[in-house]
């Protein structure tokens, strides 16, 4: 994939998905020089994107996380809602990274709920210390069943599942019907790899 500079931010264009992706890394927000121009772009190509097509939007920052080491990050959540409501476009599934760890929100969107993914657990962390860790008041032991999702403090957002104790990666698959996603754990022990977590949107 070839970027249009000066811009760091951008737009994927597949058979079946269109892929937006944001640049945050200035102070955690789409624009700390105090200028519009990534606004507008998201504004832009949201409404220019396939109807379709599934849409996919991609920022650095989290909106939502649960950690104890970042949080989520309220200027990003503001530039997406603004963007989707200007366009009169709401994304199939938001993703973002930047927390060690792997957190799945919903979030209710009229008729359908929009998953907001943290998946930034692959490739930094070397021991279980690297993990960043949910709140201490929200985690539960690590079972064999499924966690129970957990309601947030936000109306409508739940944390449906979250890992925070070895990396993984996200698996992503289009087609024409639905984003297929895949979560598989990467133990720090050497042993098999295996799936923890999958949806569509």
């Amino acid at each position: 994939m070839s970027m249009t500079q000066p811009y760091p931010y951008w737009t994927l264009e597949a058979p079946f998905i269109t892929i937006v992706g944001l640049y945050s890394n200035v102070e955690g927000s789409l624009d700390a020089r105090g200028r519009s121009d990534q606004q507008f772009f998201l504004e832009s190509q949201l409404k220019a994107a396939a109807k379709d097509k599934k849409l996919l939007v991609t920022v650095h920052h989290p909106p939502y996380s649960l950690d104890s080491a970042h949080g989520g990050c309220p200027d990003i959540l503001n530039a997406l809602d603004r963007a989707f409501h200007a366009s009169g476009r709401t994304p199939d599934a938001v993703l973002s990274g930047h927390v060690h760890n792997y957190q799945r929100f919903s979030r209710d969107a009229g008729a359908n709920k929009v998953p907001y993914i943290v998946a930034g657990a692959g490739g930094y962390a070397h021991d279980p210390r690297s993990m960043h860790k949910l709140q201490k008041n929200l985690r539960t032991p690590q079972g064999k069943g499924k966690r129970k999702p957990i309601p947030t403090t936000v109306k409508g957002v739940v944390l449906e599942t979250y890992h925070d104790e070895e990396p993984g990666f996200l698996r992503i698959t289009a087609s024409k019907k639905s984003i297929d996603f895949e979560y598989y754990l990467v133990p720090f022990d050497g042993s098999a790899v295996t799936l923890f977590d999958s949806f569509s949107a």
